[in-house]
């Protein structure tokens, strides 16, 4: 009796460490790629047997493989060394694979809806305090930490999508049997990688931004922003991004904010000069101009 109750023993702890699983990612993987990087991984992996479950999440694929990592000797002198495992892989059936592909599936869609969504551009709500281009590109730093909270929480047509794709990610770790907020998820996330949109502001100039998704530990897939240089009014005139490339550059109050844009060329070191409206509520900036002696305003009272 005393003999079989080991016996026992090791059969169920045979048993749980086949049933347990390791998950990596290969996206746009051949079969042949997933082997090869499964045998990378599987030389960090201890002595023994293991089930090792490759997921291509840009093909919704999911191959699962027996895996048994053998080492032989040891270090000959004191302190680690490296020791190159023997890896033999076999392919096998995984319950849940049907599961995972499915699951992979929706993920895809739903990124691909909010790939769509962010495609065009962006206007921003009525209110808001950046008015111009040229009042965002003054203040960088602020524009870019507004815009990341307006698309992840005000904008709806964004947070439907991202509920969308967060739900999808949900459901995927749990066929695959991992946390959410498992690296190999981010894979999945990276699925919609960066695109570039426009911000229209009140006067109709614009202002690029590049998006791209990211995980965060407490609310899933998130829009991260990064905001660029690349303004221009509303008639498609580049905005200068310094005194030096100033030169040329017309604008008038049909194509953009004049009070703004003045603000910003003073702020790019650039001298204002004009036949001048003072602080008259009768005197209007009708338009302007940069040359290599500074900026031109013209006003009417």
């Amino acid at each position: 009796m005393k003999a079989i109750i080991p016996i026992l023993l090791l059969l169920c702890f045979v048993s749980f460490n086949s049933s347990a699983r390791d998950i990596i990612a290969c996206n746009g993987c051949s079969e042949t790629g997933m082997k090869s990087k499964l045998e990378r991984y599987a030389q960090t992996k201890n002595n023994g047997r293991h089930l090792i479950g490759v997921m291509d999440f840009t093909g919704a694929n999911y191959q699962a493989y027996q895996v048994d990592v053998s080492r032989t000797g040891g270090p000959r002198e004191p302190g680690p060394r490296v020791l190159s495992a023997t890896v033999t892989v076999t392919k096998v059936y995984d319950s849940i694979e049907r599961s995972a592909e499915s699951s992979a599936r929706t993920v895809r869609g739903a990124i691909t809806n909010l790939r769509e969504s962010l495609n065009g551009s962006i206007r921003l709500p009525n209110g808001s305090p950046y008015t111009s281009a040229s009042v965002a590109l003054k203040d960088s730093a602020g524009f870019n930490s507004y815009i990341y909270h307006i698309i992840n929480n005000d904008l709806s047509s964004f947070e439907s999508a991202l509920l969308q794709v967060n739900t999808a990610l949900e459901q995927l770790a749990g066929n695959l049997q991992i946390s959410v907020n498992s690296p190999v998820l981010s894979a999945a996330s990276s699925l919609g990688s960066s695109v570039y949109t426009s911000v229209i502001f009140a006067d109709g100039s614009s202002l690029e931004i590049q998006i791209k998704t990211a995980r965060h530990l407490q609310k899933g897939l998130i829009i991260k922003t990064t905001t660029t240089k690349n303004a221009q009014t509303a008639d498609g005139t580049r905005i200068p991004t310094s005194k030096y490339n100033a030169k040329g550059f017309r604008f008038n109050k049909n194509t953009v904010n004049m009070r703004a844009i003045e603000d910003y060329l003073r702020f790019l070191s650039l001298s204002i000069h004009g036949n001048g409206g003072g602080n008259s509520p009768r005197c209007v900036r009708l338009g302007g101009h940069c040359d290599d002696g500074g900026c031109s305003i013209t006003w009417t009272c």
